[in-house]
């Protein structure tokens, strides 16, 4: 009878543990799908809210009402981007995703070639991922330069942590009047950094010049200073004779 009651305390401690035990597993599992259902509409929400900056800046840049729709669905996106700076559409392979490319890239020759095609493949992607930045700074300076923006701000694609000057940025041009649109900025060919590059150019000889200038007047003002002395000295030295000659 004894071994009958400690069984019994037993099982309904472990009983009790068990159910104690599950319903903390149900607690943490309602907690997570929670969780998961929040990050996942903060995700739509960010999406919805991001598509409908790049609206405003596309309707700002003169795009027509038939491809609002283009930056709420992904890709696409990508080409109502490249039409704003009127970029052919093939370059959003090097826009936009380019890192499921790269990871893409990088599955296929690890599948086809095992260990050493892993490494090849890591290699060509990362000489994907470096044309991909170089064409985000192009895009970007054509970008700003449309806006009237500083265009050498495209460099911030470089910098660590700088994503959210850019986004800034866009948000005062798709939410306020302090940025306008020109057309005639938007160059299809690299004629406009040629050109900006040539007046920076020009700006930097333009104040070298005037520097050496800057430097070159003291000597010309010295050199008349020391004239006039001598000139001062001579006219000075003729009248004192004059007077001695008078006064004999």
């Amino acid at each position: 009878m004894g071994e009958t009651l400690d069984d019994l305390v037993r099982n309904s401690i472990i009983g009790m543990a068990q159910d104690k035990f599950n319903e903390i597993i149900g607690f943490f599992k309602t907690f997570l799908a929670v969780v998961v259902i929040i990050v996942a509409l903060a995700i739509l929400a960010y999406w919805a809210f991001t598509a409908f900056k790049w609206l405003c800046i596309g309707r700002k840049a003169g795009l027509g009402a038939t491809l609002n729709w283009m930056p709420f669905v992904p890709f696409m996106r990508s080409l109502y981007r490249l039409d704003i700076v009127k970029e052919d559409w093939w370059k959003m392979f090097f826009f936009e995703g380019w890192w499921l490319l790269c990871a893409f890239v990088i599955w296929l020759a690890w599948t086809v070639s095992g260990a050493e095609g892993l490494i090849f493949g890591i290699g060509l992607a990362a000489v994907y991922a470096l044309c991909c930045l170089v064409y985000n700074v192009y895009w970007y300076y054509k970008y700003y330069r449309v806006f009237g923006i500083r265009p050498e701000l495209a460099l911030s694609v470089f910098v660590p942590f700088a994503g959210a000057r850019r986004r800034n940025l866009d948000y005062q041009v798709a939410f306020t009047e302090n940025f306008k649109y020109d057309d005639k900025r938007a160059l299809r060919s690299l004629d406009g950094v040629k050109s900006d590059a040539m007046n920076v150019l020009g700006n930097l000889a333009m104040r070298e010049s005037q520097s050496n200038a800057s430097f070159r007047e003291p000597r010309i003002n010295d050199a008349s200073a020391a004239s006039r002395d001598l000139r001062n000295k001579n006219e000075s030295a003729a009248s004192r004779d004059l007077r001695n000659k008078s006064s004999k």
